[in-house]
């Protein structure tokens, strides 16, 4: 098949964690290459950035990321909705100057969403499209939270038009059935795998020392330093944890030490009298994650709402335990009291008491470690690209 994915406001080979880079690359990253491993020609166009990691493939090579300058460098997400159509028409120039048969579409977010609505009728072509998050989703998490005034008419525009809604769990089909009234018939879902190749459990010490972490007790959290993360949550858990234990909060993501994001949250875990508990670590590549997860003791998402939670199915497969809110698609991946802990109501005691309850028993820790490397391992990338890849099939044809 000739497949043309589409990610217009995020480049699925940035670095994870910096500004509008988390799990829909890494999911992108991995089910391109797991597509073009069966047999697929895989394009996907995205807008240009700095930072990029793709390595140019030669031009036989099955997977082919290409890049398009749109806006300026610091265009924010939510003002390319102006250059939507801009970007189709780039995308239909490409496909038209090199020929390209393409069988179907398949756009990722509401912004790439409207591009691929275009596509598909410039082309009398399939569309799927994966939304990722939604903004109905996020404001009934996310009280008061911000999006572009036509973000919700035109994700339910583009769900009504698309051919199929690929949703990443059974709880995002739920919400798409509910909140934009979309057809069950019309949802498949799909969760994501993770890639065993790269994440697997490593020697703790090894791990420790190779990341110059000192602290007995170590605690992670990865991802974007996004509201949606609950990163105030996160450090109100700090708090509470610091008077049970001494241990230390380590946090992966949001760019370089020196962006905004990082800055804010650096003055805020001084305000909170932090300083020294938590480290901040920036973003890193996702190659490194492994290390990471390998070397602490315990994981941590306090996000407010997460499709999946792309970031818990690595930490399992490193064979470290997870803690978790209990929201979206996270019950996906974590059972309760055997894969991790499930947190209701985003309540930071909660969180703190059950960190702490897997930092001081280690039988505890090593069982629940190791129930969850079990469950990530039934959950392979090639595994789920097979059962996408068979889906696509029969939806061409």
């Amino acid at each position: 098949m000739n497949i043309v994915i589409v990610s217009m406001h995020s480049c699925p080979m940035g670095i994870p964690g910096s500004s509008d880079v988390g799990g829909m690359n890494i999911y992108l990253n991995n089910l391109a290459a797991n597509l073009s491993e069966l047999d697929n020609n895989v394009w996907i166009f995205t807008r240009s950035h700095e930072g990029c990691t793709y390595v140019k493939k030669q031009p036989e090579s099955r997977f082919q990321l290409i890049h398009f300058e749109i806006g300026n460098p610091d265009t924010d997400k939510y003002d390319l909705y102006d250059y939507t159509e801009e970007f189709a028409l780039l995308i239909k120039e490409f496909i038209n100057v090199n020929s390209l048969m393409v069988d179907f579409i398949y756009s990722h977010y509401w912004l790439s969403g409207i591009v691929g609505e275009n596509l598909s009728k410039s082309f009398n072509i399939p569309h799927f499209v994966t939304f990722h998050t939604m903004a109905k989703t996020k404001s009934k998490f996310l009280p008061g939270n911000s999006e572009h005034p036509n973000r919700q008419r035109h994700e339910k525009r583009v769900m009504d038009s698309a051919s199929y809604i690929i949703a990443l769990s059974y709880v995002e089909s739920m919400d798409i059935q509910n909140f934009y009234d979309i057809s069950e018939e019309k949802i498949m879902v799909f969760p994501p795998g993770v890639d065993l190749q790269n994440f697997y459990p490593i020697d703790k010490t090894s791990a420790k020392n190779t990341l110059g972490i000192k602290s007995h007790n170590s605690v992670l959290f990865v991802g974007r330093i996004d509201p949606i993360k609950g990163i105030d949550i996160l450090l109100e858990m700090a708090k509470i944890l610091k008077e049970k234990i001494k241990y230390q909060l380590i946090i992966v993501g949001g760019g370089t030490i020196k962006s905004k994001e990082l800055i804010e949250l650096q003055a805020k875990i001084d305000t909170n009298n932090l300083s020294g508990d938590v480290i901040l670590k920036g973003s890193v590549p996702h190659q490194q994650l492994r290390t990471y997860y390998s070397a602490v003791d315990v994981f941590v998402l306090t996000s407010f709402y997460e499709s999946l939670g792309f970031v818990l199915l690595e930490s399992m497969a490193c064979a470290t335990p997870v803690v978790a809110s209990n929201v979206g698609g996270i019950p996906t991946l974590v059972k309760d009291s055997q894969t991790g802990f499930l947190i209701d109501g985003n309540n930071p005691k909660s969180f703190a008491e059950k960190v702490w309850q897997l930092l001081i028993d280690n039988k505890l820790n090593y069982k629940m470690g190791q129930q969850g490397l079990k469950k990530a391992r039934l959950m392979s990338w090639t595994q789920m690209t097979i059962q996408m890849n068979s889906f696509f099939k029969k939806s061409i044809h």
